[in-house]
Parts: C-alpha cells; sequence; structure tokens
C-alpha cells in the first residue's frame, strides 16, 4: 500500500464527541484512495479483535 504524501500538512485527524473518527483533507489532496482506506480499516479491526482476546485470556 503507498500512499502519496504530498501535502500532508493539509490533513488533520480527530475524534469527535460521538466517537467518529475524521479525517479532513484539502480538496486537492488525495492521501489515500478508498480501497486503501477500506484495506487499513479491515487490518485495524483485525489487531483490535487480536487483543479483545488476548485481554480475555489468563495471563500467567
Amino acid at each position: 500500500m503507498s500512499a502519496n504524501t504530498d501535502g500532508l500538512q493539509d490533513i488533520r485527524v480527530y475524534t469527535t464527541a460521538e466517537g467518529r473518527a475524521v479525517i479532513e483533507q484539502s480538496s486537492g489532496t488525495v492521501v489515500l484512495e478508498a480501497e486503501q482506506i477500506l484495506t487499513v480499516i479491515k487490518q485495524l479491526h483485525a489487531c483490535y479483535d487480536y487483543c479483545a482476546v488476548w485481554k480475555q485470556t489468563p495471563q500467567e
């Protein structure tokens, strides 16, 4: 997965009061395509699921 890093200073990432993640960027800047964003989200879900299972496993 490659990302265009031109114009990174134009990107703002934050979480709203409702808990939603927001990525803002200028209209002239493309960092990731939709398919790449979905791939990242799927990978994050897999990591989150792994961590959730790990937390439930009794630790020695």
